[in-house]
């Protein structure tokens, strides 16, 4: 990615961030899951994330990746357009979304934070939703799109 789009890419997400925070406060509870999908965990695409008490007035979902033992390293966020349902697909997150990449043999804990956003960008409901990666129980995980043989 060039260098002028990256800073340019930050700067629109810091205002972003900046205005959404001041508000989350006063904002309604948006209930959010998800689940990881390893071994086949893409790391530049959003898991499925499911949402409810989504409220009247909402037309879009900002969406942040915060990994919790290591809150300085961006992960990105993104903008998902609502189309009245109440499932994010995969992949849904577009900008400069990372997945979870924590070193190797350690396990860290993400959070998927998800705002519901009016047409003026007032946040409505905010929710959240931690879990380790990788998931217990998996020893392994490949980066690589899922459906692909690595």
């Amino acid at each position: 990615m060039p260098r002028a789009l990256l800073c340019f890419s930050v700067i629109v997400a810091s205002i972003a961030v900046l205005t959404c925070s001041r508000v989350d406060e006063n904002a309604a509870a948006l209930e959010v899951d998800f689940q990881w999908n390893p071994p086949c965990t893409d790391l530049f695409m959003s898991p499925e994330i499911r949402l409810g008490g989504i409220p009247e007035g909402t037309a879009r979902f900002y969406v942040t990746l915060t990994d919790l033992e290591l809150p300085a390293f961006d992960h990105g966020n993104g903008f998902v357009k609502y189309d009245n349902r109440s499932v994010l697909p995969s992949g849904a997150v577009r900008g400069s979304y990372a997945g979870p990449s924590p070193p190797y043999g350690v396990t860290h804990r993400y959070e998927i934070k998800v705002r519901a956003l009016d047409k003026d960008d007032n946040v409505l409901a905010v929710g959240k939703k931690a879990l380790k990666y990788p998931p217990e129980g998996e020893k392994e995980v490949r980066w690589m799109p899922c459906g692909k043989k690595g």
